[in-house]
């Protein structure tokens, strides 16, 4: 932008998603007190021919601009306003939400405190606008409850409030946080406060800068709304396991357990399980093992077959079912406590759709093997990484449960395998099993477990823990889990000859 330029702040306004409301959103915009001159208007929209953009290029003022960008999803078309801004402050706000009269006006004083990079705490690097629902029905004001019932769970996590429903950041702050995580879908803006908040930088909370949002009034907008948001988590954990912002969100099961859904690793492990239970008729050794096999068999036989599309599915199912009852059951709360099964369901289904479509990554080559730092993708059946003792800075361990299977590119060779575990359960009675590449894999005398060269399949080999299942809800503690045991490491040691 030109110094001599009096333009203050650029409205950039994606033309997706208006929910009948786009009209009057860019009116509300174009009908502000501050003066015309001081601010533009940049809608930018995926579909140039639509009726929404005709409308909205015959209203715009001469200073305003429609950016096309053909087919763009909804975080690029943010990128693209932000892009041709010509302001230093940016406000993204979305095309079903109407501005009050005297938003911009009183943004702008808001942001009137000298701001610079060398000194990000002197002002706001960022606002969240505030915000109430236009009247709809019951339906629509369940989001704004579970929002705010959301924020006070989380005091503390204030990139929880940045909504671009209505967000203002100085464009200077907007590129030094690396601008939108565009293939993360609405994660991005969570994304954006929570390196903004990294930076240093101040994100006010604005009360007398107002927008009213219009919420989600149908079931089928609210399941278009949240199931691009989990797949836009999804992406982001991908990005997560390789130690970015690994904070950031708590893990995940569905996320976690992706590659026990792979209908390969699925098949190798019901053919296993079908031979524990074989066995266990035949040897009492095998006996500890049996039930564990038995109860996993549905799922692992759903996996082998439908693979991704089972759990997905299934999600589908429950999210129907409670979008139905918190639209029509008996009573507010439970019609409330509905939605947010709802809500949960589709963002979970949202996960297991990039789950599905990102496959797995690569299958670790190293001879030595820490499960903490290994990608969730890479084992099956493993809980989320855990600190052993309350004294560890990282985490140690992963628990499996009664059954495990890891992905390992190692070369055929005689091998030695050393596992390090542990478990409140004595050694006797843990039942500890190993299987290579299907075939049970008997302990050697010294220690380990002897992996022969012969017992090695091209590509990619198949290691599977089994050992009875450890609950420690038994012993009193508030730990529903059924466990196997801790694993630390893995080691590889290559035998002589």
């Amino acid at each position: 932008m030109s110094p001599d330029s009096p333009l203050a702040l650029t409205v950039v306004l994606p033309l997706i998603d208006d929910r009948g409301h786009g009209e009057r959103a860019l009116a509300s915009w174009i009908g502000q007190t501050l003066a015309a001159e001081r601010f533009e208007i940049v809608a930018v929209t995926p579909a140039p021919g639509g009726r929404l953009a005709r409308r909205v290029r015959s209203l715009l003022r001469p200073q305003d601009r429609l950016e096309a960008a053909p087919g763009a999803a909804e975080m690029e078309l943010y990128q693209a306003g932000a892009r041709a801004a010509r302001a230093e402050l940016l406000l993204f706000t979305e095309a079903h939400c109407l501005a009050e009269p005297d938003a911009a006006e009183a943004l702008l004083r808001r942001f009137a405190e000298p701001w610079t990079a060398a000194s990000p705490r002197a002002g706001p690097a960022a606002a969240q606008l505030a915000g109430e629902p236009l009247a709809s029905n019951a339906f629509a004001a369940f989001e704004t409850r579970l929002l705010r019932d959301g924020l006070r769970a989380h005091p503390d996590d204030a990139w929880r409030r940045v909504s671009l429903r209505g967000f203002a950041v100085r464009r200077a702050a907007w590129e030094a946080a690396g601008g939108f995580a565009t293939g993360c879908g609405r994660l991005a803006e969570a994304i954006l406060g929570v390196r903004l908040l990294r930076l240093g930088y101040r994100i006010d909370d604005c009360p007398e800068v107002r927008v009213r949002h219009g919420n989600c009034s149908r079931a089928r907008d609210l399941a278009a709304a949240l199931r691009p948001h989990g797949r836009g988590q999804g992406a982001w954990r991908e990005r997560c396991e390789a130690g970015l912002e690994r904070d950031f969100l708590p893990p995940l099961p569905d996320w976690s357990d992706r590659a026990g859904w792979a209908p390969r690793l699925a098949r190798h492990a019901l053919r296993i399980r079908l031979g524990i239970l074989g066995r266990a008729a035949l040897r009492r050794a095998w006996r500890p093992h049996a039930a564990a096999a038995a109860r996993a068999l549905p799922g692992c036989l759903a996996a082998a077959l439908l693979g991704h599309h089972a759990p997905r599915a299934l999600a589908t199912v429950r999210a129907a079912c409670s979008l139905a009852a918190s639209r029509w059951g008996p009573g507010e709360e439970r019609r409330y406590r509905a939605y947010g099964r709802a809500s949960s369901e589709l963002l979970r289904a949202g996960v297991l759709d990039h789950a599905a479509a990102a496959g797995l990554p690569a299958a670790p080559a190293a001879t030595v093997l820490l499960p903490s730092e290994l990608p969730d993708g890479v084992l099956a059946g493993f809980y989320a990484p855990e600190r052993w003792s309350a004294g560890d800075a990282q985490p140690t361990c992963r628990w499996t449960r009664p059954f495990a299977l890891l992905r390992l590119a190692l070369e055929p060779a005689d091998l030695r395998l050393i596992l390090e575990v542990s478990s409140p359960v004595p050694p006797e009675r843990r039942a500890l099993r190993v299987f290579w590449n299907g075939s049970p894999v008997r302990a050697a005398p010294d220690g380990g477990f002897l992996l022969q060269r012969r017992r090695f399949r091209p590509g990619e080999q198949l290691l599977a823990i089994a050992c009875a299942p450890f609950r420690p809800a038994s012993s009193g503690l508030d730990d529903p889990r059924e466990l196997g045991v801790a694993v630390f490491a893995l080691r590889f040691e290559r035998l002589p000859g």
